[in-house]
C-alpha cells in the first residue's frame, strides 16, 4: 500500500514570537530531522510563503534549509497555496491571484528549482468553483480537497480528475485517528490501516503539523513509528498520478475539512469563516472590502514589485507609503480573524483584534485616503472589538458554543473500543506528556493533556457499563 501523507503547518502573522520560536522548536524541526534521519519516508507540506518569510525575517535558516535539503533528495515536496493563508473564497478574483502568485514568488526566491510547481492545497480545503477557475488557469497538476467534496466514495485506486485537473481527497477518518490520538496504540493503528487498504492502494492523510511535539508532546513518535513502518511505503502525492493511471472523473462541490459529514444539515459551506447571521461577521467584511477598495484606487500606486515588477530607481514619499499598505494588506488578510469569530467552536478576541487592526492600519498608510475613508474604517475597528468583548461579557459566545457541540452530535467520530491493557499504555503515555509540558511551565499544553486522560477514564467506564 502506499501512504501519502500531508502536514500543514501554519503561524498567523501575528502570533507571538514566544509561541512561534517554541512550535519550532518542537515541531517543524523534529518532523524536518525526521524526514533526513530516514531516506525511505517521503512528506507533502504545506508551509506558505509568509511562513518561510517568517522563518528567515527571525533567523530560522535552520528550518529553511531542511527543507530545501530535503527538496533536493525528492523526499519532499511543497503544495503551492495562498502567500499568507487567505480564505480564498472570500475575495475578489485579483486578490485570489495575487495571493497565489505572490507564494509562488517566495518560493521560488528561497527554493529556486529545487522547488517544482506541481500541486495546490487551498487554505482549509476550501473548494469554490470561482477559486478552482484560478487554481487551473494558473497551471496547478493537482489539487487536495477533503472528503466532503464528494458525493462518491472516496477512491483507492483511480484518480479523480475534474475540468482536467487531479483531484486528490484526503481520508478523514484516518486522518483524524492520527491527529486525535484515538487510537492510543501506533501497532493498532498500523493494523487497522492495513485491513482497511490491499497492497495495490493508496491512501491519503492531511493533518496539523503543529499536533506532532507541541500541541501533543512528544507525539511525533506516531510519525517515526509509521514512516519506520515496513507494512506499507511513503510516497509523495505528485507521486500517485503516476503510480495509479486509471482516471475517473467527478465535479467537487464546495467544502472545506472542517465541514461535518453530513454537510448538508448545513447549506452555508463557508459560514466558520463568514456568516451574514454573524453580526462581527458582517463588519469584519465591510472592514475587509474597504481596505482592498482603499488600496487598489490610490493614485500612488505602482508595478508591484513582489509580483515580478522591477522597482523603480526612485520612489517617492508616498508610493513608498503605498507600498507598505500594499504589504500589509496582503498580510492581514489571513482567514484566522474570521475564522475565530465564528464561535464554532473556536474563538479568540486577541486574533480578531489583531486581524482588524491590521486592515485598518492598511487603510490608514494609504497616502491619499480620505478622512471619511479613516473615520469609517476606525468606527469598523471599534465596533468589532467592543461587540466581542461585549459578547464575552454576556455569555454569548458560551451559547453559541454549546449549541455548536449540540448540533454535532450527530457527526461525532466512531468511537473505536480498545483492551482495557491499552488504554493503560495511552495514559501512562499522557501522564508522561502532562509531565513534561508542567516542568516547561507549557501550564495551558499540560491541562489538554489532563482532560484527555479524563477523557479516557470515562470512556473505560463507560465500556465496563456495557
Amino acid at each position: 500500500m502506499k501512504w501519502a501523507n500531508i502536514l500543514y503547518i501554519y503561524q498567523p502573522p501575528t502570533q507571538k514570537k514566544e509561541l512561534f520560536d517554541k512550535v519550532v522548536k518542537q515541531s517543524y524541526i523534529p518532523i524536518l530531522d525526521l524526514l533526513l534521519a530516514n531516506p525511505q519516508a517521503k512528506l507533502t507540506l504545506q508551509v506558505n510563503g509568509g511562513m518561510i518569510e517568517r522563518f528567515a525575517q527571525t533567523g530560522k535558516w535552520e528550518v529553511i534549509e531542511k527543507i530545501k535539503s530535503l527538496l533536493e533528495k525528492n523526499q519532499l515536496e511543497l503544495t503551492e497555496t495562498s502567500a499568507y493563508q487567505a480564505f480564498l473564497p472570500m475575495l475578489p478574483k485579483d486578490e485570489v491571484r495575487r495571493q497565489i502568485l505572490i507564494n509562488r514568488a517566495i518560493l521560488k526566491k528561497y527554493f529556486g528549482e529545487a522547488h517544482k510547481m506541481s500541486g495546490f492545497f487551498p487554505t482549509a480545503m476550501a473548494f469554490s468553483q470561482e477559486t478552482f477557475d484560478i487554481i487551473k488557469e494558473l497551471g496547478y497538476r493537482w489539487v487536495i480537497l477533503d472528503e466532503t467534496a464528494l458525493d462518491q466514495k472516496i477512491p483507492n485506486k483511480e484518480i479523480l480528475e475534474y475540468e482536467g485537473v487531479l483531484v486528490f481527497i484526503r481520508n478523514r477518518e484516518f486522518s483524524f485517528q492520527i491527529l486525535t490520538s484515538q487510537i492510543e496504540n501506533h501497532s493498532i493503528l498500523i493494523d487497522k490501516i492495513r485491513k482497511r487498504y490491499k497492497s495495490n492502494e493508496y491512501l491519503i492523510t492531511a493533518m496539523d503539523g503543529e499536533t506532532f511535539g507541541h500541541h501533543r508532546l512528544g507525539y511525533e513518535e506516531i510519525l517515526f513509528y509509521i514512516y519506520n513502518s515496513n507494512k506499507f511505503s511513503s510516497v509523495l502525492t505528485s507521486d500517485l498520478e503516476y503510480l495509479y493511471t486509471e482516471r475517473k472523473q467527478t465535479h467537487p462541490k464546495e467544502s472545506t475539512w472542517v465541514l461535518p459529514m453530513a454537510s448538508d444539515k448545513n447549506p452555508n459551506t463557508f459560514e466558520r469563516w463568514y456568516n451574514s447571521k454573524n453580526h462581527i461577521n458582517r463588519l469584519q467584511k465591510k472592514l475587509l472590502d474597504l481596505a482592498i477598495d482603499t488600496v487598489k484606487k490610490s493614485m500612488y500606486k505602482i508595478q508591484d514589485p513582489m509580483l515580478g515588477a522591477e522597482i523603480p530607481e526612485t520612489l517617492t514619499e508616498r508610493e513608498k507609503a503605498w507600498i507598505k499598505a500594499r504589504y500589509l494588506l496582503d498580510s492581514a488578510i489571513h482567514q484566522e480573524q474570521f475564522f475565530f469569530t465564528s464561535a464554532k467552536p473556536n474563538w479568540d478576541l486577541e486574533l480578531i483584534e489583531k486581524g482588524a487592526f491590521d486592515l485598518y492600519e492598511s487603510i490608514r498608510l494609504v497616502p491619499d485616503v480620505t478622512g471619511k475613508v479613516k473615520e469609517e474604517a476606525y468606527k469598523l475597528y471599534t465596533n468589532i472589538v467592543l461587540t466581542g468583548i461585549k459578547w464575552q461579557r454576556t455569555q454569548k459566545i458560551d451559547a453559541i458554543v454549546k449549541n455548536f457541540f449540540q448540533e454535532e452530535k450527530g457527526d461525532e467520530e466512531e468511537e473505536v473500543i480498545l483492551p482495557a491493557s491499552k488504554y493503560k499504555e495511552g495514559i501512562k503515555r499522557l501522564q508522561r506528556e502532562m509531565k513534561i509540558a508542567s516542568k516547561g511551565q507549557d501550564y495551558e499544553i499540560a491541562q489538554k493533556l489532563k482532560e484527555r486522560i479524563e477523557e479516557i477514564h470515562q470512556k473505560q467506564e463507560h465500556f465496563r457499563s456495557k
